[in-house]
């Protein structure tokens, strides 16, 4: 009985880092695409309205950014510093929302580089500095899809294939 037992959770265990491995690089993917769509309501938003870039921020965000955008839009309002700002939000999204852990330094890199230019130059380099990172995380998130197509498949099946295998073997 406690043999069987034993292989149950074993295979359950193996079955569950698997399938935990697959998720996060759907989580990255989700989030890549959820602040991308965010960032291109921010802009427009910058293109089209003449609100203070904090109000706009907190009008940008979704379900899955709202963590970062909340913290960006008040960090706004007690500092000018808009660099500053966003760095210290990307920082708590981090720390505090899976979506955002699963990011890698070079996506980070992406989005603090896209703040230098963030509200501190005019309309037509608003709209550059904006195609600028639609480009960049488009080739990112064609990466992290087909991260995800290829891979989570693969932990999927690893992690099903190497529970069955330590359960067989426990027998």
């Amino acid at each position: 009985m406690l043999r069987a037992l034993a292989m149950i959770s074993v295979f359950l265990g193996c079955t569950y880092w698997g399938i935990r491995a697959s998720s996060l690089l759907r989580l990255r993917r989700d989030t890549l695409s959820a602040f991308k769509s965010s960032v291109n309501h921010l802009c427009s938003r910058m293109s089209y309205s003449a609100q203070p870039l904090a109000l706009l921020a907190e009008q940008a965000k979704t379900k899955e950014t709202e963590v970062f955008w909340s913290l960006f839009s008040k960090r706004l309002a007690i500092e000018d510093d808009v660099s500053a700002a966003w760095k210290s939000a990307m920082e708590y999204a981090r720390e505090n929302d899976a979506g955002f852990a699963s990011l890698k330094i070079q996506e980070l890199r992406i989005f603090e580089d896209y703040a230098k230019g963030l509200g501190s130059s005019d309309s037509t380099m608003q709209t550059k500095n904006e195609a600028w990172l639609q480009q960049r995380l488009d080739s990112v998130m064609s990466e992290a899809n087909d991260a995800y197509n290829r891979k989570g498949r693969m932990f999927r099946s690893i992690g099903i294939l190497t529970g069955v295998a330590a359960a067989l073997l426990l027998w």
